[in-house]
């Protein structure tokens, strides 16, 4: 008869072998994917076969509604190359206005994404979603196969884990993981894709499946009891997440107040109060400087309001 410790370890050993199948069987099997190529914030231009031959291309990066100029993403090539008069080229290169964009995604602030090019002396804006297409044309290699499939929503990591971010060459077109999604808060998860990438740019989902699941504890900030709706108006998307955060800030200022208040009447320890007087004057730095950086565009903080709360015993602080 086996002994109970002989049967716990075979159960053990049993669940850790059953462990390592169902790990390495998570995703989609990245055999024979590469990871797609790294520009200086996002996927590169390396590596793409334009339908329209240029000299230079430079993928832009702006926050929505925002005056401020655009970051670079990715450029490849010489910018006004071949161009007869350099210096004409290049003022005609920066005087493009980017006011639409091909790709727009939102997370706490909405970005947009443009692209100019140049071909001799000819300069050009890409700025919605029929030139993007009409300037990739025929997907022919693996890195425009990337850089669509992110166009089109897709979250595709470079130069990190494959199960985020990979492509490979098919039969028929391309193989292109990515993913959607984000792990923090209640009902969240990060799904990840394997798309189907076809010439023609038609693109298919071919299996989703869970990378993680979000936690529910996770938020960008926990608010204090008792704090009142932010009533703040503002003109832009930029302006409008500046004054949350100004907003937030200051409530901050009397959740530590009203910490220390409470640490005192506990007897707690002295450096655990002068921490709490040291966080109110940070948090009334944090709170001016993020008030400052919405009015200037064009936000109008309001003040926070928080509630009187009664004071909590040692377990409920």
């Amino acid at each position: 008869m086996r002994s109970f410790k002989d049967l716990f370890n075979s159960l053990v050993t049993r669940a850790v072998a059953a462990s390592a199948v169902g790990l390495a069987g998570c995703g989609a099997d990245t055999s024979g994917f590469t990871a797609p190529a790294c520009g200086t914030s996002g996927l590169a231009l390396t590596g793409i076969m334009p339908a329209e031959s240029v000299t230079y291309a430079e993928l832009r990066r702006r926050m929505k509604n925002d005056t401020s100029p655009a970051t670079l993403v990715s450029s490849t090539g010489t910018k006004c190359g071949g161009a007869p008069d350099m210096a004409a080229c290049t003022a005609a290169f920066d005087a493009l206005v980017e006011s639409g964009s091909f790709y727009e995604t939102c997370f706490q602030v909405c970005e947009q994404f443009t692209l100019k090019t140049t071909q001799g002396a000819t300069v050009r804006l890409v700025d919605t979603k029929e030139t993007w297409r009409a300037f990739l044309g025929p997907i022919d290699t693996e890195q425009e196969a990337a850089l669509l499939a992110w166009s089109e929503g897709y979250s595709v990591a470079c130069g990190q884990d494959k199960a985020r971010g990979a492509v490979k060459k098919t039969a028929g077109g391309f193989e292109v993981i990515g993913t959607k999604g984000s792990t923090c808060g209640p009902n969240t998860a990060l799904k990840q894709y394997r798309l189907e990438v076809k010439p023609d740019g038609t693109l298919k989902q071919l299996a989703e499946v869970v990378l993680e699941y979000g936690n529910p504890n996770c938020a960008i900030g926990r608010r204090p009891e008792g704090l009142c709706p932010d009533e703040g108006r503002a003109d832009s998307d930029v302006g409008a997440f500046l004054a949350a955060v100004a907003h937030l800030e200051a409530a901050s200022v009397p959740a530590f107040l009203r910490l220390g208040r409470e640490l005192e009447a506990l007897g707690a320890p002295r450096h655990l109060r002068e921490a709490a007087v040291q966080a109110v004057s940070e948090e009334v730095v944090h709170a001016g400087l993020m008030w400052e950086a919405a009015r200037r565009y064009g936000a109008n903080p309001t003040t926070p309001h928080v509630a009187p709360a009664p004071q909590r015993d040692a377990f409920a602080l």
